[in-house]
């Protein structure tokens, strides 16, 4: 089945282990919320920001896919953290950003062989999303650069 091979390398995006570059969840699993909430100036994205943002998109392509009441994206694309953020917040976001990884798997194996076929929105939607998420983790990279913190091996 084609799809398996579009979740496993999904997964290795997430988990690590693709030979490029650090998987998503490697890079903010570890840190803290205070890291998390750091931000090279006022007026720039923190992780957390960033993190935000890529969950609110996943969400949205996860309920786009499965015909779903989408949320609203004037009100959800740059969400901030909480007030008074703690690292029990930050947990509960790394939680979510798991739960969504493990939904979006959901929709492509739902769609079985058609995940190849270019002409198909669903498809192409989510090779979208999927870039979208790299995209991040390469901002969520240098975030973490930025404060001197170690590379992900």
């Amino acid at each position: 089945m084609q799809n398996t091979s579009y979740i496993f390398d999904l997964d290795k995006f997430f988990d690590g282990g693709n030979h490029w570059q650090a998987g998503l969840y490697q890079l903010i699993e570890p840190l803290t919320a205070e890291q998390a909430l750091w931000k090279p100036a006022p007026d720039r994205h923190s992780i957390w920001e960033a993190l935000l943002h890529v969950n609110f998109w996943k969400q949205y392509a996860i309920a786009y896919l499965r015909g779903e009441e989408k949320p609203d994206a004037n009100a959800g694309n740059w969400a901030m953290p909480p007030a008074g953020a703690t690292d029990a917040d930050w947990q509960t976001e790394l939680t979510r950003t798991r739960t969504l990884h493990e939904g979006l798997k959901t929709v492509i194996a739902a769609l079985g062989e058609n995940i190849s076929d270019t002409e198909s929105k669903p498809s192409n939607y989510i090779r979208q999303i999927i870039c979208h998420d790299a995209y991040h983790a390469g901002q969520i990279g240098l975030l973490r650069v930025l404060q001197g913190l170690k590379p992900i091996e």
